[in-house]
């Protein structure tokens, strides 16, 4: 039984989303978009309860697509978890989204969670539907969410030489979000 089974909503408004027309940030130009959009509306079941993005709002939060055999995802999984423990009591949150089917796969990546004592929160499931409202070509995939609700940033590929880079931009994030709240 899987103990966290991902659900993707988009409402009719989020249709037109720019997640589709693939304006994101290429390992040359790793930077946060000067015009921010609304993140897709996202919910997910964890223990029989629908969690809503507005438990986030306030927050940066960074959504990693992996799969356990990705060799690019498994390799970067451990950097950002270290980036989480750090940032995390700042407003900063690491949600890993599993992108593997079937069980047996499914069971894979648990395994291997465990082995690497991740501590941000992952939720496995549904990979056809992201594929289809999110249009994720390749992984690793990166989204980055303002604590406005907008997407800041958007990549492909591991974060493994460009590590530095992207932590100076979620504290940039973390700092605009303390700005705003006094």
């Amino acid at each position: 039984m899987i103990g966290l089974a991902f659900l993707l909503y988009f409402n009719s408004e989020d249709q037109a989303n720019p997640y589709n027309s693939k304006a994101y940030s290429t390992s040359q130009d790793l930077s946060l978009f000067k015009s921010r959009t609304a993140a897709p509306a996202v919910y997910w079941q964890q223990n029989h309860r629908t969690v809503s993005p507005k438990k986030y709002l306030h927050h940066v939060l960074y959504f990693n697509f992996w799969a356990h055999w990705c060799p690019p995802c498994v390799k970067e999984m451990p950097l950002l978890n270290s980036i989480y423990k750090d940032l995390g009591p700042k407003g900063f949150d690491l949600i890993f989204v599993d992108m593997d089917e079937g069980d047996d796969n499914v069971s894979e990546a648990k395994k291997f969670l465990g082995k690497l004592n991740i501590s941000a929160e992952t939720l496995f499931g549904q990979k056809d539907q992201f594929l289809k409202k999110i249009n994720i070509q390749m992984l690793p995939y990166h989204m980055i969410i303002d604590s406005k609700g907008r997407v800041a940033a958007e990549f492909y590929g591991d974060i493994i030489h460009r590590h530095k880079k992207i932590k100076a931009m979620l504290t940039k994030l973390l700092a605009e979000a303390q700005a705003s709240s006094d």
